[in-house]
């Protein structure tokens, strides 16, 4: 008979394999086979509900520990020169932690307001409580220009004052913000009007999990950003793949979990987009797969998804979406599927 480990050695092994800490890594971890997985999932469900764990799709971590590849908030140096950041999302209970980035001579320069993706260790008797090493830089603050607005029939241009400039600025006539002939002016670059959909998967293909697939939705992110796109014209696609392919079953929830962090790579953060049908490709209840997940993905920063219009159980669950989450997440022309 399996013997179940103590709640203090799940608590330790989950520390100390922060990448392992699904049901079936412990379970493995320990030699728990059978019935006796149920008397783990008892001692998990009991440490979570003390507040020890926390669940986040099919894995258990300390609530207040960060995940070992996270996204993280450039906040400055300090009186010493080192640098710092924090995370773009805390779901700990005491104060969030403090982030110490570690340099390599590769590594771009770094300031107030990047957003980067970086791989935390945890440190002990320091006044900080991770170090990160970089990934790779997503974005940062939007390009500014000082200078004189010039008003022109379809809309104007901005002629800088910095003398090392080399060239001026349109503005479109829809973002002139009232300003007039002369006057002194300043401006934030934009994009591109066009909107691109781009998908997470790279010369090996569609990656199998998370943390692969967050790293390349960041650097598709701060490519899309270094042409000129903002993040309301950028759409990654998670890619889903079929719940029916052999060992694939636990890929709705790694999808769902790399959605959790996309959302956090920019502010506004990209759009997130799926072909749904992909997910229940092969299956036999293919309008309930699709129903179901198109509602968990939602909650996780979906925005929107190529569907099937003509499945009106689907289309009424897009509706209601949008009505609980008081967000437009699909085209219009489908969304007046109850003619009100």
């Amino acid at each position: 008979m399996s013997k179940i480990p103590s709640k203090s050695e799940i608590l330790d092994w989950i520390e100390q394999n922060p990448t392992l800490t699904a049901k079936r890594d412990i379970a493995k971890a320990f030699g728990i086979k059978g019935a006796a997985r149920i008397d783990l999932k008892r001692v998990l469900k009991e440490l979570e509900a003390e507040g020890h764990l926390e669940k986040r799709q099919r894995s258990y971590q300390d609530p207040d520990r960060l995940p070992p590849v996270s996204v993280l908030l450039v906040t400055g140096p300090d009186k010493d020169g080192d640098l710092f950041a924090k995370p773009m999302e805390w779901h700990g209970q005491g104060a969030e932690p403090v982030v110490l980035l570690i340099p390599r001579d590769s590594d771009p320069a770094l300031g107030e307001g990047d957003r980067i993706l970086a791989r935390l260790t945890l440190v002990k008797g320091e006044e900080h409580h991770y170090e990160a090493r970089l990934i790779r830089r997503i974005g940062s603050n939007p390009k500014k220009v000082l200078g004189i607005f010039r008003k022109a029939a379809e809309g104007g241009r901005i002629v800088p004052i910095d003398k090392g400039a080399d060239r001026e600025w349109r503005v479109g006539a829809d973002h002139t913000h009232g300003a007039k002939d002369g006057e002194l002016v300043e401006a934030e670059q934009a994009g591109p009007k066009a909107s691109i959909i781009t998908l997470t998967m790279d010369k090996n293909g569609v990656p199998q999990d998370v943390d692969t697939r967050v790293a390349i939705a960041a650097e598709i992110v701060q490519k899309a950003m270094e042409k000129g796109f903002g993040t309301e014209r950028i759409f990654i696609d998670a890619i889903v793949l079929p719940v029916k392919v052999p060992n694939a079953q636990a890929q709705p929830g790694n999808i769902l979990a790399a959605m959790d962090q996309i959302r956090y790579l920019a502010d506004p953060a990209p759009h997130m987009t799926v072909g749904l049908s992909n997910v229940s490709q092969g299956a036999r209840e293919r309008s309930l797969i699709n129903r179901i997940f198109l509602a968990m993905a939602a909650s996780h920063g979906l925005d929107s998804a190529i569907v099937d219009v003509l499945d009106e159980k689907l289309m009424n669950v897009v509706a209601t979406a949008e009505m609980l989450r008081n967000k437009q997440i699909y085209s219009d022309s489908f969304l007046k599927v109850h003619g009100n």
